[in-house]
């Protein structure tokens, strides 16, 4: 990792000479260790720094708590992205490994919408081969329960060498694939929410479109409500 000394310098630099005052951390793991975190806000602050930044790759919720939240957000953090991924205890932690209890969540959820100047994005993902009706409804109630300011909601792509598409190629489970163009993430992410890659053992590929428009209308119902408020 690049120290919070060197971090924070790059910024006084393009602060000073630039004029720029929003930074957006480019970083997977960002307040992966909490002692870092608190140094880089810590000489944000002590070097007079008027900023506003962001997270846009998303914070791991294991890493976050009031202590870690009230640091950054003194320090100038304006928008958050969370890593929830799944709504479905089973998905979340069995499957995809990231050990964050429910709990957690809605605790981190809390403490967020406690600073005002705060805007809330949260990650999920969907289609992972064990995914079923059940976990589906798990993480459409969760995305109505922690109504944040926005949800982007992603289709699983599995990229070649990670478990989920040697698993997915063994059961043959990969639909709608070229692996020599998995680089276009434009094209992934952005532009084909209605594409899946991979058929869930107890799924078909309707179902997922259909909970997809099932959750956009969500989505799009909770914006609206926030617009009339």
């Amino acid at each position: 990792t690049r120290s919070p000394d060197n971090v924070v310098e790059e910024m006084e630099y393009l602060y000073n000479e630039y004029n720029h005052r929003h930074f957006s951390f480019m970083d997977d793991n960002f307040t992966l260790s909490k002692s870092r975190t608190f140094k880089i806000c810590d000489l944000i602050i002590k070097k007079g720094l008027d900023i506003q930044f962001e997270t846009p790759n998303g914070l791991s919720l294991r890493t976050l708590d009031k202590e870690v939240l009230d640091a950054l957000v003194s320090a100038g953090l304006v928008r958050i992205s969370l890593a929830i991924e799944s709504g479905s205890d089973f998905i979340r932690n069995e499957i995809m490994k990231k050990d964050i209890s429910r709990e957690k969540i809605f605790e981190i959820i809390r403490i967020a919408k406690g600073y005002p100047q705060l805007y809330i994005n949260a990650f999920f993902v969907i289609g992972m081969p064990e995914e079923t009706e059940e976990t589906l409804t798990d993480t459409y109630n969760m995305i109505k329960e922690i109504n944040v300011d926005k949800i982007h909601l992603m289709n699983i792509v599995p990229f070649p060498c990670t478990d989920v598409y040697k698993q997915a190629l063994r059961d043959n489970l990969l639909v709608d694939i070229d692996p020599y163009t998995l680089y276009k993430s434009d094209d992934l992410y952005f532009k084909n929410y209605n594409r899946f890659f991979i058929k869930p053992y107890k799924l078909n590929l309707q179902e997922l479109h259909e909970f997809r428009v099932k959750c956009e209308g969500l989505i799009a119902e909770q914006k609206m409500q926030k617009i009339a408020h």
